[in-house]
């Protein structure tokens, strides 16, 4: 008898837990399809599309081909779109390239280059280029 009441409990958990997947899955999906929407009304607003981004992005800035991977998003900010694309190398010694794209103009806003010093090699804390030189 006692085995039948815990088949019975376990059974009907498990049943439970079932029915309650595709409601949390619905729950989910339509957050999901509102950060989606609110994205694709960023994405329409766009005079730049992604492709147009990157090739300005790899125009300006050579991007080594060991950076095997590639991410990309977009920001609305006060008005401002901006296309974030992002490289990375995913091997020692890692490396990471990321560039900001206005989405409006396809004036490059900003660079980041990060690259973890090879074993053994210390970081110096001398920049490469003056403030001048950056300027130009």
């Amino acid at each position: 008898m006692a085995n039948k009441l815990i088949s019975s409990v376990v059974i009907g958990c498990l049943a439970g837990g079932l029915m309650l997947n595709p409601v949390a899955a619905l729950a989910n999906q339509d957050t999901v399809s509102k950060v989606s929407a609110e994205m694709a009304s960023d994405v329409i607003k766009t005079n730049v599309s992604l492709e147009q981004a990157v090739l300005k992005a790899k125009e300006i800035f050579s991007v080594p081909n060991d950076f095997d991977r590639f991410e990309s998003g977009i920001n609305s900010y006060e008005g401002m779109v901006m296309w974030n694309l992002s490289w990375s190398k995913s091997k020692e010694p890692r490396a990471n390239l990321s560039v900001r794209i206005n989405a409006m103009t396809g004036e490059v806003m900003g660079m980041d280059r990060w690259d973890e010093p090879a074993p053994g090699q210390k970081y110096s804390g001398v920049p490469k280029y003056s403030l001048e030189q950056s300027a130009r």
